[in-house]
C-alpha cells in the first residue's frame, strides 16, 4: 500500500520516471511482457468471438431464406429458432463487450504502469461499433486521456458521456465523470494561470 504521507506530486514524479523509456528494470520489462500477452489474448478472443457470432448470424439468415410459408408448423419452428439465435447473438455480444472493456481497462489503469492511449482508443472504437447507442466508449476515451494528463480532451469526452448516458443505469460512472470533469477544469485553470505567470 502507498504511504499516505507521500504527496501526490511525489507519486506523480515517481510514476513519470518509471514510465520514461530511458528507465529500465526487470520489473518494468516483465510488466510490459505481461501487458502485451494480456492484450494479445484478448484480441484473439474477440476475433474468435466475432467469427462465432457471424456463424450464428449466417445460420439465422439461412433459416429465414429456407422458410416455408405453406406449413404453419414449420413457420412456427423457424420463428422460434430465429428468436433463439437472436437471443444467443445478443448474449455473445454482451460477453465480447465485457472482454473489450477489460482490455481497455488494461490500457488505462495503472496495473502495468504503461500509458497506451492509442490502444485504449482502438478498444473504445470496438465498443462503439459493437453498440453505437451505448456511450461507454466516451468514458473509456475520457479515462485514457485523463490518465495521460490531456485534460481538455478528457473533459470533452467525459461531457459527451454525461450527455448520452443514463442517470439510473450509469450512475456510478456518471459520478466518476462529474468528479473528473471538475479535476480537468482545475488542472486547465492551473495550467492557464501558470502560462499567464510565464508571460509576465
Amino acid at each position: 500500500s502507498v504511504d499516505r504521507s507521500v504527496g501526490a506530486e511525489t507519486l506523480g514524479r515517481a510514476r513519470e520516471i518509471y514510465l520514461d523509456e530511458n528507465f529500465v528494470s526487470y520489473e518494468k520489462t516483465q510488466s510490459k511482457r505481461n501487458y502485451e500477452a494480456s492484450l494479445d489474448f484478448t484480441m484473439s478472443f474477440v476475433r474468435a468471438h466475432r467469427a462465432f457470432e457471424m456463424l450464428r448470424v449466417n445460420k439465422r439468415d439461412q433459416a429465414e431464406s429456407d422458410d416455408n410459408n405453406s406449413n404453419p408448423f414449420l413457420v412456427d419452428l423457424v420463428s422460434r429458432y430465429k428468436a433463439m439465435m437472436d437471443e444467443l447473438i445478443q448474449q455473445e455480444r454482451g460477453a465480447r463487450a465485457y472482454m473489450i472493456l477489460e482490455a481497455a481497462a488494461t490500457c488505462i489503469e495503472p496495473l502495468f504502469q504503461i500509458n497506451d492511449t492509442k490502444r485504449a482508443n482502438a478498444w473504445a472504437n470496438e465498443l462503439q461499433s459493437l453498440n453505437p447507442s451505448n456511450p461507454i466508449h466516451h468514458f473509456v476515451r475520457a479515462t485514457a486521456y485523463f490518465q495521460a494528463d490531456d485534460w481538455e480532451t478528457a473533459k470533452a469526452e467525459y461531457e459527451a458521456f454525461m450527455q448520452q448516458s443514463s442517470i439510473t443505469e450509469d450512475a456510478n460512472r456518471r459520478s466518476t465523470a462529474r468528479m473528473r470533469i471538475l479535476q480537468c477544469e482545475q488542472n486547465l485553470n492551473r495550467k492557464g494561470n501558470a502560462g499567464e505567470d510565464d508571460a509576465r
